[in-house]
């Protein structure tokens, strides 16, 4: 609103100085804002249980970010990062599968919506026993 106000010629440097301050203020509103907005968590399933890990997926535009964390508590470590195009999120979606085999969790995801995605596979220790409760 402060941009569209005119002022007489005395007034040039505060109308300025003020422009600026509110056009600042509005571009670290929408930085924090991005900073701070929830991403959201699902957690991994194995044969319908928890595993112990959780996925966070970010998505902005088309671009997406995939985060596999092990929970420990109320803390989370990341084991694994990757990316999705057009912002697709696999794990939300349910495009992912997982089985355990030789003491680890073998799985894989879509990294694109449709029948015909390419997969990407992963493999993390088996934490615990799945826990179905």
């Amino acid at each position: 609103m402060l941009c569209t106000v005119s002022a007489p010629s005395g007034w040039l440097g505060p109308i300025v100085i003020g422009r600026l301050l509110s056009i600042g203020g509005t571009v670290v509103a929408v930085f924090w804002g991005f900073l701070t907005m929830p991403w959201l968590v699902t957690p991994l399933l194995v044969d319908g249980c928890e595993s112990g890990y959780v996925v966070e997926e970010r998505s902005f535009l088309f671009l997406s970010s995939i985060d596999v964390l092990e929970q420990d508590g109320l803390l989370a470590t990341p084991v694994l990062h990757t990316s999705a195009d057009d912002g697709h999120q696999p794990f939300t979606a349910g495009d992912y599968g997982t089985r355990i085999a030789d003491g680890q969790i073998a799985g894989w995801f879509a990294l694109e919506p449709g029948p015909a995605a390419r997969l990407t596979r992963f493999e993390l220790p088996l934490l615990q026993s799945p826990n179905c409760q």
